[in-house]
């Protein structure tokens, strides 16, 4: 079995925002009890760590009987992500590309797309805050955001990767943590997920 998270992206955050938000964030979900008010390095792959599960999660996700206890995962943290951020593992789990313009589908693999958006996402790491890619079957050229992909792939200055959880917007949560994350930060978010 491999990692896997599921991501909010919180779009049009600024840059020196970001940080503000992202600790409103978490001051939130540990006032909750959704996860833990102290940092824990070994919590998430990489990065600087995570906050694990907190005390109230076995009683704001109600477990099937199929499904392991998340909470008591090696690998189970809250990760915020500040600075741009790009859901990358979100490669490894792609439906495809769908051009927003003419809704024309493009298979994963396909190098007409898959380059441009591959270039795309450097040219975002870099410091381009709104990359293009050409339709290669209407021609329309519009920004990489606009591209329909499942999974969506952000492109924001904030994230929180929630490493092993269980996808949102399921019956067995009884919160909405997508919800509390968009009230926090008044911003729109985004719901996705990668796999390594």
């Amino acid at each position: 079995m491999s990692d896997w998270y599921v991501a909010v992206a919180v779009r049009d955050v600024s840059s020196n925002r970001a940080e503000l938000l992202a600790q409103s964030v978490v001051e939130a979900l540990a006032g909750d009890g959704i996860i833990q008010s102290v940092l824990d390095p070994e919590a998430v792959l990489g990065g600087v760590g995570g906050y694990r599960p907190g005390p109230r999660i076995a009683e704001v996700y109600e477990r099937l009987v199929t499904e392991v206890e998340f909470w008591r995962l090696v690998t189970n943290g809250m990760e915020p992500c500040i600075g741009r951020w790009v859901n990358s593992l979100g490669f490894t789990c792609l439906d495809g590309f769908t051009c927003s313009e003419c809704n024309q589908k493009f298979a994963p693999g396909d190098d007409s797309v898959a380059g441009p958006f591959a270039g795309a996402i450097g040219e975002f790491m870099i410091g381009v805050d709104d990359p293009t890619v050409c339709c290669p079957s209407c021609g329309a050229a519009h920004s990489v955001r606009n591209w329909l992909t499942v999974p969506h792939f952000g492109f924001v200055n904030l994230a929180f990767q929630f490493w092993n959880w269980p996808p949102f917007g399921t019956s067995s949560w009884k919160v909405n943590i997508p919800a509390i994350v968009q009230e926090v930060t008044d911003h729109q978010v985004i719901v996705t997920h990668g796999r390594l």
